[in-house]
């Protein structure tokens, strides 16, 4: 661990060693999320700040009591490249109002039970209205349409935010399925929703693969256009890889221990 740079390499690492171990288990439900989950988690927590506009290295403030969800935050905030700015639950309105002022965040998560400690602060702000209820989605759903769903955000800008989805024609393939798994699970950060098409009679095995991602969606038939297709079939792995851009610098990164 002595090459790690920063947190998302932490947790990158630590998604390779660990894989499906259980990073963080919530005490009043069998709700648990897993180190693997932690990385994908991050991917899409990532992806969700860039469509809020909030860039690389700004600020992001949390005002939480302890809990799962201000872990999750600690570890998210620096693992997207921005900068994790902690408030203390328990302290006065004037100290709370203070540090944002000096600080000057370009947003703020909270705890509704704590909204009377922000009521004269202008920025931006994410209020989560039960946090167990939020986890709990999460952790299923991670793309970003279901994150404000759950924390029944107040920014406006969600509005106008486009889910990022690319369709795999797994059908007709002239390789193994099991070559395209790997690939697929590296899309999945990349993409908020992968819809897998693919024939009935690898449909159940597939299924069970990426059963602990509900953003990854199987089916053998589409109705409607998708802007992202890549179509595999009857072509070899190479042709694949080159279309997907998958390099060797990807495989050696990405791929070990997936």
């Amino acid at each position: 661990m002595s090459s790690v740079k920063n947190i998302s390499e932490l947790i990158y690492f630590s998604a390779n060693r660990f894989s499906n171990e259980t990073f963080i288990r919530f005490l009043d439900n069998d709700n648990k999320i897993s180190f693997y989950q932690l990385e994908i988690l991050k991917h899409k927590f990532h992806n969700y700040l860039n469509a809020l506009k909030i860039k690389q290295n700004q600020k992001i403030a949390i005002l939480f009591d302890n809990s799962p969800l201000l872990i999750l935050f600690y570890l998210l905030i620096p693992g997207s490249f921005r900068v994790f700015v902690p408030l203390n639950p328990n302290g006065g309105n004037k100290e709370i109002e203070y540090i944002l002022s000096l600080t000057r965040p370009a947003l703020l998560i909270f705890d509704e039970k704590l909204s009377f400690k922000i009521k004269n602060t202008n920025v931006k702000k994410i209020k989560i209205k039960d946090q167990n209820f939020f986890l709990n989605e999460l952790q299923k759903i991670q793309i970003k349409n279901k994150i404000n769903f759950v924390a029944k955000s107040t920014l406006k800008e969600q509005k106008s935010y486009n889910i990022l989805r690319v369709v795999f024609n797994l059908k007709n393939l002239n390789i193994n399925l099991n070559e395209l798994i790997n690939p697929i699970k590296y899309y999945s950060f990349l993409y908020d929703e992968i819809i897998i098409l693919i024939d009935d009679n690898n449909k159940d095995y597939i299924e069970n693969i990426f059963k602990y991602d509900p953003t990854i969606i199987i089916t053998n038939n589409i109705n409607k256009e998708y802007e992202k297709i890549f179509d595999f079939s009857n072509k070899d792995l190479n042709n694949i890889y080159t279309e997907l851009k998958i390099t060797e610098d990807i495989k050696n990164k990405y791929f070990t221990n997936f």
